[in-house]
């Protein structure tokens, strides 16, 4: 059972990839209607994996936060072109660099990893095709809005300063909640594995500092790597070939992501490198899931 499904996930997400692929070069209208299917199904099964495994903290993180506010906007917002410009502003930005900076990973094998990559990456194909194939995008309840002549003050609002503070405001409530609400150290959550974690570049930087420290370097980390990626969005709203190549540059990052986890994680741990196959497993099995050997990846 466990690797029928296995082999399920890897035949969904490669025929998945390629359709995206497809739809993102020769039919933007079609990246709508995945991105609409889609999300809620793999929010929904994220969700309930997450809940299982004590993750329900990772959630909240602003990553999820502005793929619902995109999909209200598919729905309800298509006319509203400032609506655009703000959602434009944050994929591009914390949304796309979070897919670098936290090891998004295309391993078709893995539902976690493989839904990390679906929501960081689908946010800036779907503005990138909105933005540049507003008349292509037809297909659908009402026509997309996008007025391609802001001035230089406009953008400085709509695709930098709005999205920083957006940014800010979730970092801000983010960090009172952990401190007001306190939840127990078994509950992972973005800050917890930042600053926690077993492996990886971050972890090992945020443990060279006393734990009262660590709040303040993580709202520098946030602050630096977000405000620097909106401040490109310069680049990517006002020229084609720097969104397109920007976009390209991401994927390829994501494709030596995954050879490097086949090489140096997948061949050394096997399955028990995915979490969702280890509570699969234990789910029909009657076994508790042990996700202590879990590599969590963002």
């Amino acid at each position: 059972m466990e690797f029928l499904s296995v082999k399920i996930t890897f035949f969904f997400w490669m025929h998945l990839t390629l359709l995206i692929v497809m739809a993102a070069g020769f039919c933007q209208w079609l990246l709508l209607y995945i991105y609409a299917i889609f999300l809620p199904i793999l929010i929904i099964l994220r969700a309930w994996f997450y809940f299982k495994l004590k993750w329900q903290l990772f959630l909240v993180d602003l990553c999820y936060c502005i793929n619902l506010v995109l999909y209200i906007y598919i729905w309800v917002g298509p006319s509203v072109p400032e609506f655009l410009y703000v959602i434009f502003g944050i994929s591009h930005g914390p949304v796309l660099t979070a897919a670098i900076t936290f090891r998004n990973s295309l391993v078709f094998h893995s539902m976690d990893r493989m839904t990390s990559c679906f929501i960081h990456l689908m946010p800036p194909l779907l503005t990138f095709g909105i933005r540049w194939y507003p008349d292509r995008i037809t297909h659908w309840i009402a026509p997309f809005i996008s007025n391609q002549d802001l001035n230089l003050t406009e953008q400085s609002f709509w695709i930098f300063a709005l999205p920083l503070a957006i940014l800010v405001f979730h970092t801000a409530v983010y960090l009172s909640f952990l401190v007001i609400v306190r939840p127990s150290e078994e509950y992972v959550g973005f800050y917890s594995y930042l600053t926690e974690g077993s492996s990886g570049i971050w972890p090992t930087i945020f443990k060279k500092f006393a734990r009262k420290w660590r709040p303040f370097l993580y709202i520098l980390l946030i602050l630096t790597i977000g405000g620097t990626s909106v401040l490109l969005n310069f680049l990517w709203y006002n020229y084609f070939y720097a969104n397109l190549t920007v976009l390209c540059l991401v994927f390829s990052r994501l494709i030596w992501n995954a050879s490097t986890f086949y090489v140096d994680v997948f061949r050394k741990k096997g399955m028990d490198s995915e979490p969702y196959s280890v509570l699969w497993c234990s789910t029909w099995c009657d076994e508790q899931p042990d996700t202590r050997s879990a590599n969590k990846v963002k």
